[in-house]
């Protein structure tokens, strides 16, 4: 896979957590701006950067990979078993990268449109 076709993915991965954030906002179920943490956070959790493939690429594509650093103030031991903690690195900057392209949270009915 090119490096282009990498970034595209990226880019992708976070437009889907952006659209599936408009419709459950638009459906209701977030209605403030915890929710709206709490369901980005929760998504991103889940999705496959898990899997140290899918961790590095976003990684890779990240523009703040020292987004680790900046959430937890140091980097602490993320070699656990001689394996780095590629997963908690990548979690960190997906979730800073989607956290820049949201508006501020001012009432459910003006985010509507956040892609």
């Amino acid at each position: 896979m090119s490096t282009q076709q990498l970034q595209q993915n990226y880019a992708d991965r976070i437009t889907g957590i952006l659209r599936g954030l408009e419709d459950a906002i638009a459906d209701g179920v977030i209605t403030n701006e915890e929710g709206r943490t709490t369901w980005v956070e929760e998504t991103i959790a889940g999705s496959d950067i898990l899997y140290t493939t899918q961790a590095l690429e976003v990684l890779l594509c990240c523009r703040n990979e020292d987004a680790y650093a900046d959430m937890h103030g140091e980097l602490p031991k993320l070699v656990y078993g001689g394996c780095v903690d590629w997963t908690a690195l990548a979690y960190c900057a997906l979730l800073e990268d989607v956290e820049r392209r949201l508006p501020t949270w001012t009432d459910p009915n003006e985010v509507r449109t956040i892609t």
